[in-house]
């Protein structure tokens, strides 16, 4: 039996997929503001080389108070939100990819 999240509700008009890539500095997800039914499933890349931090700061860090929760290379998230500019992501490293789908 596999294991999973399952998610319960209307369906969303708004669901869509994405890709970016993270560095040093704390950024948006993606600056969209359309309304989520539950949030973003976020995938770091298995190629990656540094660990991917979340969180719903702007001033977001990888240590310390700011620190948000860490998704290690090849890792996923099921993040709640309701909007994707809710959402920070900041990595250990520059040029960390990533790739998401919004409920």
């Amino acid at each position: 039996m596999s294991k999973g999240i399952a998610l319960v509700g209307q369906a969303n008009d708004n669901m869509d997929t994405g890709a970016t890539t993270v560095g040093t500095t704390a950024v948006v997800l993606r600056a969209d503001s359309r309304p989520l039914a539950f949030g973003v499933q976020i995938q770091s890349d298995a190629g990656n080389s540094e660990g991917i931090w979340v969180g719903y700061r702007s001033n977001l860090t990888t240590s310390g108070a700011s620190s948000g929760y860490k998704i290690a290379p090849g890792g996923t998230l099921f993040f709640p939100a309701k909007t994707e500019s809710q959402v920070y992501c900041i990595a250990g490293g520059a040029d960390q990819a990533l790739t998401f789908l919004s409920l």
